[in-house]
């Protein structure tokens, strides 16, 4: 059975996008497939580590942080909300 994916949408740096790209390029292979990669294996290596505190306070800073051209409205294709209004 194919496992039903969900369609997500965010903000890289350019430089970030650019090295992604050209990887994605010499190993001939799609830029998703490489990031679904990096997620597994970051995933299955915070598996392995308890998460701090300090963890907690990261993920909350980066949600919090502005990011050009992205705004309360992106949350409404996924049914989210903001936490603060």
């Amino acid at each position: 059975m194919k496992q039903q994916e969900i369609k997500t949408t965010f903000m890289l740096p350019e430089e970030i996008h650019k090295r992604l790209k050209k990887r994605a390029i010499d190993e001939g292979r799609p830029v998703k497939e490489i990031v679904l990669e990096a997620i597994e294996l970051y995933l299955a290596n915070r598996a392995l580590s308890k998460p701090t505190q300090k963890d907690g306070r990261e993920i909350v800073k980066l949600m919090k942080e502005h990011v050009e051209g992205a705004g309360p409205e992106d949350f409404l294709e996924y049914d989210f909300y903001d936490i603060e209004g």
